[in-house]
């Protein structure tokens, strides 16, 4: 059974990693250590560490299930910054292609000449 001294700290580990999720949600820094670089997936790696801590314990408590929804939360919020830079790719390149095509247009209309 986990003692109530180690579910208040994996929870107050959990709502600084929740904060800086936020922060990062709203386009914030999030607050580190000096000297560290911040990396996009560094709450991603502290939920699922908080998780494998807890791997082999004989029943979850309240901390792991927030932890399990901090960490979907995490993938959700990767997978849409995900898709929103593939679809701006997608535009870009849908551009070019444009841009492609009407210069290709130009040089057939100048060999034509």
């Amino acid at each position: 059974m986990t003692g109530p001294a180690d579910l208040a700290e994996r929870i107050a580990r959990l709502e600084r990693v929740l904060d800086r999720l936020e922060q990062r949600r709203v386009g914030g820094r999030s607050a580190s250590a000096p000297g560290n670089d911040p990396t996009p997936d560094d709450p991603l790696r502290d939920v699922v560490a908080m998780l494998e801590q807890r791997a082999g314990a004989s029943a979850l408590d309240e901390g792991d299930a927030i932890a399990m929804r901090a960490l979907l939360e995490q993938c959700r919020a990767m997978t849409a910054e995900l898709r929103a830079e593939a679809s701006g790719l997608n535009h870009r390149l849908a551009e070019l292609v444009a841009r492609l095509t009407e210069s290709r247009r130009h040089l057939d209309a100048l060999e034509g000449q």
